[in-house]
């Protein structure tokens, strides 16, 4: 498999904030945090993103920035979903597989209803770099459910299959590809892939 993108994933509280993390907020309260993300914690998130494009990663500008966040506190459910969610990142740059699966998870713990699909992507990412497979396709599935009219998560599930030797689901699942997203431009090469895997039964 080829190293799955990294995305860097936060909720977009300024429009959304009081239906994706299960906090009850006053209107005070509502608004002050809005005017929190708009301020300061956007630029942080928004700096990693440019730090993300570039290769390689500097993880040293990556881990600044968590420290920055830190200057917050760590009773905002918000801000930490999106710390958790930067380390799992720098985890998983770093190799450090395990680690990024327990950021990821704590992510979708503090925040379990929000769109976060890149998150569940990263967590399948790490899942698969771990070689628990099963869990990666789940998450993947979820990532799928979110965001339908991508067919990425579909191509990782059948890599995943493929590591478990369970060769149906494979099939099954690169047809469903073909036939959700027969314009997209890797469609032709999975016929094509699919055809030699008929050939081998």
């Amino acid at each position: 498999m080829k190293e799955a993108e990294q995305y860097f994933s936060a909720i977009d509280l300024a429009e959304n904030i009081a239906q994706t993390v299960e906090t009850d907020f006053t209107a005070d309260n509502f608004t002050s945090r809005i005017e929190l993300f708009a301020k300061d914690v956007y630029p942080i998130i928004n700096r990693a993103r440019d730090l993300l494009e570039s290769q390689p990663v500097d993880i040293d500008k990556l881990s600044g920035l968590v420290h920055k966040l830190d200057e917050f506190g760590t009773d905002d459910p918000a801000v930490n979903f999106v710390r958790n969610d930067l380390l799992g990142i720098i985890a998983s740059q770093s190799k450090n597989f395990k680690d990024a699966i327990n950021y990821f998870r704590k992510s979708l713990e503090i925040a379990p209803s929000a769109p976060a699909d890149w998150t569940h992507h990263n967590l399948g990412v790490a899942y698969y770099e771990d070689r628990q497979y099963g869990y990666a396709i789940n998450e993947w599935e979820r990532e799928f459910d979110i965001r339908p009219d991508d067919g990425t998560p579909l191509i990782h599930m059948a890599f995943a299959y493929e590591k478990l030797q369970l060769v149906p689901q494979v099939i099954r699942t690169y047809e469903r590809f073909i036939e959700l997203f027969p314009n997209d431009e890797r469609a032709s090469g999975i016929k094509d892939l699919l055809e030699k895997i008929h050939k081998l039964d």
